[in-house]
């Protein structure tokens, strides 16, 4: 790659982002960036201060995108990545992963309400909280088109 424009390394949101490469003269795009430890919920404050936070976490991240184009409207349509994701010690706020579980899986808005309190009661922490807390979350993460894409979202929660 000749002369790359962007090679970076920014300490942000209490972790780590780095990239290296960059988008040359002839308009070839080739960035690889990489991710360590940004606090998802210090982000948001930052950023949407008046909409309330949806996740919470460290978010660590490699992605690789390519694309051509000498300016971001050429390049958006073809641009491709590939890359994972993974957030460690995260919330899904105002989420039940429990219920939205169940209730795409039955059709029926609601269900674990429905469920038998014996179960409720061994698992309270799943049925009622509006808030999904889990150890990790990672999944993989694809770029074309100008649209990202989360694939194959794995959690690995206490419950």
């Amino acid at each position: 790659m000749d002369e790359p424009i962007v090679d970076l390394l920014v300490e942000v949101f209490g972790g780590r982002v780095e990239s290296d490469g960059g988008w040359n003269q002839d308009g070839v795009l080739d960035l690889t960036a990489n991710i360590d430890g940004l606090e998802l919920g210090e982000m948001a404050s930052a950023l949407a201060q008046d909409t309330a936070k949806l996740l919470d976490g460290q978010l660590s991240m490699a992605l690789t995108v390519t694309g051509n184009g000498t300016t971001w409207e050429e390049v958006k349509p073809g641009l491709e990545g590939l890359g994972s994701a993974e957030i460690e010690g995260g919330v899904l706020h105002d989420i039940n992963l429990v219920e939205e579980v169940l209730g795409g899986l039955t059709g029926i808005p609601g269900i674990s309400g429905q469920l038998s309190s014996k179960l409720a009661d061994k698992y309270p922490a799943l049925f009622s909280t509006g808030d999904t807390h889990f150890k990790s979350m990672q999944g993989k993460v694809e770029v074309r088109e100008g649209r990202v894409q989360i694939l194959g979202v794995e959690f690995d929660a206490k419950d």
